[in-house]
Parts: C-alpha cells; structure tokens; sequence
C-alpha cells in the first residue's frame, strides 16, 4: 500500500496569522495563543483562539489538543453564528485527520469547511475553502475531480490576485497530477508554484515544491536531479518541525533508492520511516485514548447537564401544569356556581310567572263563575217577570221559558274553555279523578272541579244553571258515589 504524499497535497488554514505558521513556528505560535486564551473571558473571543490553537495543535501531532479545542469553539461559534470562524474550526479538523489518514473525515470537513464560508461574502476564504475540499478530493482518490475543483478555485484566486493562493493552489495541482499519475502535467504548475514561495519566502512552500518536483523527476528516472530537490527539501525539514513530514520524506527517499536499485539506501530510509510511523503510531494510539478519554468526561458532562435540565423541565411543567388544572377548576367551580346561580333565578322567575299565571286563572275562572250566575240572575228575573204578566199557557210560551231554561245551561264550547282553564291550574286532576272513579258523568266530573275551585253554591248552580238546592244534592250524591266524607279535601288531594 502506497501512503499518499498528503503533505504535498496540502490544506491551507482559513485565517492569516501575520506571518506563515512554517515561518513563525507551531511551537511557538501554540505559546502565544495559549497566552491569549488564559486572559480571554468572553466566549466567543476564547472560541476563535481555540480554532487556531487546533491548527497548530494538528501541526505537532497533538491531535487529543486539537479535538478538545474544536469540540469546546464549535459550539460557540454555532450559536454565534460567526462562520468565518467556524469554517477555520472545521479547516483545521480537516488536517487532523488527514495526518491520522482518515482520507473521508478530512473530506467531510473540508466539506463543512467550504459549505459554512458560503454564508458569507468572504471571496478569499471561500478560495481557501474551495482548495481544501479539492485536497480532501484528492486524498480520496477522486483525482479528476479534484483537478477541476483546484483550477475553479484558481481562477477565483487570479480575480483576487492573491498571491498565496495562487501559489499553495499551483502546488496542489501538480500533487494532484502526481497522485492522478498524470506525471506528463505535473512540472509547469509545480515550477510556478516553487517560484512563487522562493519568491514570497514561504518555507513550506519551497518544501512541498521541491518534493513535488522531485517526486515526478523520480518517475522520469532523473534520479539525480530528483535527489538535487530532496536534498533542498530535507533542509528545511527542522524548520518546519513536524514528524509527519519526517516520515513522509523517509517515505520518497525509500522510493527513489529503490528504483535506482540501491537497496541499502532504501532499506535506510524504510527503517527510519517505519521508526518515525512507530512512533507517530503509538503516540496516534495513546491520544486517540485520551481523546476517548477527553469525549467519555465531556459526554457524561453533556448527560448529567442534560438530566438536570430535564429535572428542571419537568418541574417547571409540573408546576405549570398545576397552575392550568388549579386555574381550570377555579373557571369550572366559577362557571358552575355561575350556571346554578343563573338556573336558581331562571327557575324564581319561572316560578313567580308560573304563580301569576295560575293566579291570573283562577281569578279568570272565578270571574267567568260570577259572570254565569249574573246572567242566570238576569234570565231568572225575565223569567218571573214574564209570569208575572200572566201570559197565556201557550204551546210558544212554553217554547219561550224552555228556550229561557236552555240559555241558564252552558254551552259545550264554553265548558271546553272552562277545562282548558282548569287544567292549566291544576295539571291531571280529572285525569287522576277519572282514574280513581271511572264511573263519573260529565257533570260530576264538572261538579268536582267546580268543588275544587272552591267555588260557592251559587257559582256552582250558575255554571250548571240548576238551583242552590240542587247544587246541595249533587254535592252529596257525588260523595256517596266516590265514597268520601270529606269532599273537599279529598278532592284537594288529587
């Protein structure tokens, strides 16, 4: 299996540190902001000094510092909404795991990388971006793809005429060529790349564009020439300070001995490359433990904060849930002793109409009596009056005093409305009375009701137009028939 030459494909970091990191040194840039962030209070401000110390904390292999870093400033700058940053944040975990190999998560932030610095109008950031994607591309293996997204974001770098990215993309290139196997292609940008960081100084530049060329004169089998360049290349190795990169030139240098056949010179730089990967490998091991480590402590962290805020959740909804049934049995109770209080004076107004109506048909009824006997009164007097006269006894003067009897009687229309009257007062009574006496006339029946009208003789013999007398001896016979002593009450009773 062949390592992929990731420190000639290389990612950019997404801020500017006023100086190059390969020129200020990542010792000592790590230093000075571990400084700053001692002195820093405000979240935000700490979260964009912990972004640049996981850069540098990647630059020397502390990839346990540059986790803890990223995963404290993430956060923050999320909720901040500040995405330059975050991008910067995202860039850096980018170069964690490309120096661990782990080709796809390198990918999948640069990925992030790119997609959060669209937010915003930032045109060299999203060069940078763009760059480090197109690497992440490439350590996938994704050469012809990578090719193009290099060259988009070489063109946006001439418009901003912005010499570094110019420079990092045209050595880019050609590494992407050289892991493509187009080695053909890769010698033009590769010189304009080394040009350029001669030129601007850049010593990781001139480091990676020295390799680069040597590594496509090695296919070119121009070994001495390519051992020219990783001579140049291996100079500036101390400078920069980093171990991968160490391994990483072991690695090119096994690969030229070999090919020119000298195997003692190759199996020399295959033993320093394996002891420098033992050493990466086991110091990779025991911080990706303390990372485990740094995760498990944080996680139980995020659990215990979360239980309590769930605590804190059920309280606070318990309590206000309380509150809503408290509140709902206060409008119940309300509404209720409401609707009753409504009912009780529905039901005195109801009653007092109902009293009035009933008083209003007994004073009708008794009303209607007096008026019958009135006018029996009157017909009697015409009837005296006419004897008087002593008319002759004539088949018409019979007729005359029969027609005169007839007018003292009720009619059935008039008893009709008599009944009505009577059972709007005193709902099923001749129902009951009917059903405890079944054998009643019509005029018993009317006779009861009258008795229980208490209306006197007089009314009674009016309404049925016979004579006190009369009334006295239908009252008795009514008695005796419904077996009572005492009419009134028990009419009452019904």
């Amino acid at each position: 299996m062949r390592y992929s030459y990731y420190f000639l494909t290389f990612l950019l970091p997404i801020f500017t540190f006023g100086t190059s990191f390969a020129q200020a040194g990542s010792q000592d840039s790590i230093k000075y902001y571990q400084e700053r962030l001692a002195i820093q209070s405000k979240p935000e401000e700490r979260a964009v000094t912990q972004a640049k110390l996981t850069w540098f904390y990647s630059e020397t292999g502390e990839f346990e510092k540059a986790m803890k870093s990223a995963t404290e400033a993430i956060p923050i700058l999320e909720k901040a909404k500040n995405y330059e940053q975050l991008s910067r944040t995202y860039s850096a975990l980018a170069q964690v795991f490309q120096y661990q190999n782990d080709f796809r998560k390198s990918n999948e932030y640069s990925a992030k990388a790119l997609q959060t610095i669209r937010l915003t109008n930032n045109k060299n950031l999203i060069v940078t971006a763009t760059m480090n994607y197109a690497v992440g591309l490439s350590d996938n293996k994704k050469f012809h793809e990578s090719i193009k997204v290099f060259n988009d974001a070489l063109k946006m770098a001439i418009e901003l005429k912005d010499s570094v990215l110019i420079r990092y993309l045209y050595l880019n290139i050609a590494s992407a060529y050289y892991d493509g196997g187009d080695y053909d292609k890769i010698v033009p940008p590769v010189t304009i790349g080394l040009k350029m960081s001669r030129d601007a100084n850049d010593v990781g530049g001139i480091l990676r564009g020295e390799a680069i060329l040597g590594a496509a004169l090695i296919r070119q089998k121009r070994f001495d020439e390519a051992d020219e360049h990783f001579k140049k290349a291996e100079a500036l190795l101390p400078e920069i300070g980093s171990p991968y990169y160490d391994r990483q030139m072991a690695f090119i240098r096994t690969e030229w001995a070999e090919l020119q056949g000298n195997f003692k010179e190759a199996f020399k730089y295959q033993k320093k490359f394996y002891e420098i990967d033992t050493l990466l490998v086991n110091k990779e091991n025991k911080q990706k433990v303390g990372e485990l480590e740094t995760r498990l402590r944080m996680n139980e962290k995020e659990l215990e904060n979360a239980n309590l805020q769930n605590k804190l959740s059920q309280q606070k909804w318990l309590f206000i849930g309380g509150t809503v049934v408290l509140g709902l049995l206060v409008a119940v109770f309300y509404l209720q002793r409401k609707s009753l209080a409504q009912k009780h004076d529905l039901l005195q107004a109801q009653h007092k109409l109902s009293a009035a109506e009933l008083s209003l048909v007994q004073s009708q009824l008794e009303s209607f009596a007096d008026t019958v006997s009135e006018k029996n009164l009157l017909i009697s007097q015409f009837e005296n009056e006419l004897k008087d006269l002593k008319i002759k006894d004539t088949a018409s003067t019979h007729t005359l005093l029969d027609q005169i009897n007839q007018a003292r009687i009720l009619t059935d229309e008039q008893w009709q409305d008599f009944r009505l009257k009577f059972e709007k007062l005193h709902p099923q009574f001749i129902t009951r009375l009917h059903q405890q006496n079944p054998n009643l006339t019509d005029t018993e029946t009317q006779m009861a009701c009258m008795i229980r009208l208490n209306f006197t003789n007089n009314q009674v013999a009016g309404m049925l137009g016979i004579s006190n007398e009369s009334v006295t001896k239908n009252r008795y016979r009514l008695r005796k028939k419904i077996e009572q002593s005492d009419l009134n009450t028990y009419l009452s009773a019904i």
